[in-house]
């Protein structure tokens, strides 16, 4: 699989290949990784499933016990795993940082482990 630039990244998570190669224009690596995961509801959540079978009268089912969540992760090479948080208003996040579009969020978190610009001013 060839190794393609951040600019190729797709706006939206949802467009997104499982894994997504990545090199930047200052030859980090990086890789991108959109999963599909089920995960044991947290005990609000069970609290909420509770309250909607005893209003449907029906003991609470199986599916309320789980959900499904995408998550979303990028490996920097030599770095460890930075995960990136979708929010409720479907913009992005990475720690305090957030953009509109998933190609903006990861552009911005390369960007600071490029080389700085030379000043121009030799020792």
């Amino acid at each position: 699989m060839t190794r393609r630039p951040p600019s190729d990244i797709p706006s939206d998570h949802r467009h997104v290949p499982t894994r997504f190669l990545g090199v930047t224009e200052h030859g980090l690596e990086f890789e991108l990784e959109v999963r599909e995961v089920q995960r044991r509801a947290n005990s609000n959540e069970l609290v909420r499933a509770h309250i909607r079978s005893m209003t449907r009268g029906a003991p609470i089912r199986h599916d309320d016990l789980y959900h499904r969540e995408t998550e979303i992760a990028l490996f920097v090479r030599g770095r460890q795993r930075i995960d990136i948080r979708i929010n409720p208003n479907n913009s992005y996040s990475i720690g305090h940082r957030t953009h509109r579009t998933l190609r903006d969020t990861v552009s911005e978190y390369l960007e600071r482990f490029s080389p700085a610009p030379s000043s121009g001013l030799t020792p």
